[in-house]
């Protein structure tokens, strides 16, 4: 099994700064990377369309040196290539530039999450600023680094996740209820029938439902238990990008 820690619209621009906090993360979590990549953008005439990009393996000595010098900003570094190792952790950076989403993906095997590793978590996703989030599991890092955009967890989720992006320049809703939410006032503030998401949340879980982590970032946590209720009352209540209706989703309705 492994954790996945999805940040989105981080606010952090420098890239060096980012590549310490993860390497620091790294290090207190007793992990080390041996892999290094970055992407890069192809020039006019050698891609399909305008922006595509590749990756391309690098030493750890060029990849600082590059974000160092700003010409590298996105980038990821693993302990293993192989994505369905049980013991393998991944880390990707993706600004703007490359895919038009700025993206910090965490991918952790279950034998470093502990409770200590949860507030480091915490302390990383305060120091970048991110605009939404959210933690889930998977079984392997693969699932988990294929989530980031398309793909689904649960039966009565759609896979429209990827589109709204490209549609919507900031994340106005959950995208689904995990076990750890990120939110910031961008989804608080949403208002859906009269109701702010931020009073449904202190109705439906009261004035503590929310735990301040960071500089305007709350932080939800939804029991294993309670996951399914809770999709489906912010679903029926409009407070989702993704939900369906589970009586549709069995029928494999839209």
């Amino acid at each position: 099994m492994h954790l996945n820690c999805y940040f989105y619209d981080y606010q952090a621009a420098d890239a060096r700064d980012i590549l310490d906090r993860l390497m620091a993360l790294e290090s207190a979590l007793g992990l080390a990377s041996r892999h290094f990549d970055y992407l890069y953008t192809l020039p006019p005439g050698k891609g399909d369309h305008p922006g595509d990009f590749k990756s391309k393996a690098i030493d750890l000595k060029s990849l600082e040196h590059g974000v160092q010098a700003a010409e590298i900003r996105s980038f990821n570094l693993s302990s293993e290539t192989d994505l369905r190792s049980a013991s393998m952790h991944a880390m990707y950076v993706n600004s703007k530039e490359h895919g038009g989403t700025a993206c910090i993906s965490l991918h952790l095997p279950q034998a470093c999450v502990d409770a200590h590793a949860a507030t480091l978590i915490d302390a990383f996703a305060a120091a970048i600023r991110p605009g939404y989030g959210f933690q889930c599991w998977t079984d392997n890092a693969l699932k988990g680094v294929g989530y980031v955009l398309a793909s689904s967890l649960y039966r009565n989720e759609k896979g429209n996740f990827s589109g709204y992006l490209l549609r919507n320049e900031r994340i106005g809703l959950p995208r689904m209820i995990y076990p750890v939410n990120y939110l910031s006032d961008v989804q608080l503030d949403h208002i859906v029938g009269g109701t702010t998401l931020r009073a449904f949340i202190a109705q439906r879980m009261g004035q503590d439902g929310l735990a301040e982590v960071g500089d305007a970032l709350y932080r939800l946590d939804v029991g294993a238990e309670d996951l399914t209720d809770a999709n489906n009352a912010f679903g029926e209540a409009g407070f989702l990008i993704s939900w369906v209706e589970t009586r549709k989703a069995k029928r494999g309705l839209p």
